[in-house]
C-alpha cells in the first residue's frame, strides 16, 4: 500500500525535521548523514502512523532524546509498543539497526518504511526480541545490524 503525505504536510514536517537537526547538532550529536536523511526519516514516521492508524503527535516533539541515555522511547506506539521507524529511498532496501540501540529497552519494535519525498510504503516489522533470538541469520556490518526484508513481518493487528 502506498501512502501519499501531503504537500501541506510535508512542509511542516519540513520545519520538525530541521527543528530536530538542529537541537541535535547545539547538542553535540554530529553525523555524517545530511539534512535530507533527517527529512526522510520523519515522513517515514509520519508515514507508518498514517500506515497504522496511530497518533502523529509524538512525530512533532523536538525534544532531544537518546538511546544511549535511555530518552528514546521509539518514534511511535502502536498496539502498547514503542516503535522505532526507520525509512529507506530504496525499495528494496533493508533495515539498518545500530547494534547499541538494541540495547534500549524502551524500544519494542522497528519498523521499515521506504520510499522519498512524500510516497511511502510499510514493508514490515520485527521486535527487539525477535532480532535478539536470530542475529545469526543477519547480516554484521561491525556497528549495526541489515535485516533484509523477508525477515520482517507484517504489523500485528491492534
Amino acid at each position: 500500500m502506498i501512502i501519499q503525505i501531503p504537500k501541506q504536510k510535508r512542509d511542516k514536517l519540513y520545519i520538525i525535521a530541521n527543528q530536530r537537526t538542529a537541537l541535535n547538532r547545539s547538542a553535540g550529536t554530529f553525523t555524517d548523514a545530511p539534512t535530507y536523511a533527517d527529512v526522510e526519516g520523519i515522513l517515514g514516521e509520519y508515514a507508518f502512523c498514517m500506515y497504522a492508524g496511530i497518533d502523529t503527535a509524538p512525530i512533532f516533539d523536538t525534544t532531544l532524546r537518546s538511546s544511549l541515555d535511555g530518552t528514546d522511547f521509539g518514534d511511535a506506539v502502536y498496539n502498547g509498543m514503542n516503535i522505532d521507524v526507520k525509512t529507506t529511498k530504496y525499495a528494496n532496501g533493508s533495515l539498518l539497526i545500530k547494534k547499541y540501540k538494541l540495547d534500549n529497552k524502551k524500544i519494542d519494535a522497528y519498523v521499515l518504511i521506504t520510499g522519498y519525498f512524500g510516497r511511502y510504503e510499510f514493508k514490515g516489522f520485527i521486535t527487539v526480541k525477535e532480532i535478539k533470538e536470530n542475529l545469526h541469520l543477519y547480516e554484521d556490518r561491525g556497528d549495526y545490524y541489515k535485516i533484509e526484508q523477508r525477515f520482517l513481518k507484517c504489523l500485528p493487528k491492534s
